[in-house]
């Protein structure tokens, strides 16, 4: 009796382990499309870019969902074209996935520039305050550094909220938290 509990647990992993891994592989180009989007400041979502427009010729749908769909029409993937033929709610591409994935793209991306930082002898930090369309005060962080040819660079840290204010001892905490 206990080998067939261990075999239908096995089974069951393994089951699990194959999902896990047609999933990622699903979202392997969304992710990368994700990316090239931020990289190129091209926005990924369209006027219309609800479910119901996805399959209409006549609407734009976002560069996203646009983007996708030619990937998964010129890929000879299956995995990919897949994506397209899944039920609504598992095509990962909701407005609240993409939200998702950008928070945890930019995460990766954060914590790679922290790297570099700690990797660089020398380095400035650049801040600037600013206000967004909402009166939200929040600061501008750009790291310059050397590189090991001895070039300068400079690292896009990112908008940063000032919830704490603007005077010297609440922004020297918040470039300590973002950078270290």
């Amino acid at each position: 009796m206990e080998q067939k509990i261990n075999y239908i647990d096995l089974n069951l992993n393994k089951v699990i382990d194959e999902q896990v891994k047609k999933n990622k592989e699903i979202l392997k180009p969304i992710v990368l499309a994700i990316i090239m989007c931020g990289k190129q400041n091209i926005p990924l979502r369209g006027h219309r870019d609800d479910s119901f427009y996805y399959e209409n010729e006549n609407s734009n749908s976002g560069n996203l969902q646009s983007l996708l769909k030619l990937i998964s029409d010129c890929a000879e993937n299956s995995l990919v074209n897949g994506r397209i033929s899944t039920p609504k709610n598992a095509t990962y591409c909701s407005k609240t996935t993409q939200n998702e994935l950008i928070i945890i793209c930019n995460d990766i991306i954060i914590s790679k520039l922290k790297c570099e930082v700690k990797k660089a002898k020398f380095f400035s930090i650049l801040a600037d305050e600013a206000s967004d369309v909402s009166n939200m005060e929040q600061m501008l962080l750009v790291l310059r550094s050397v590189n090991d040819i001895c070039e300068i660079y400079e690292l896009f840290f990112g908008f940063i909220p000032c919830d704490s204010g603007l005077f010297g001892e609440a922004i020297g905490s918040q470039i300590l938290n973002s950078v270290f």
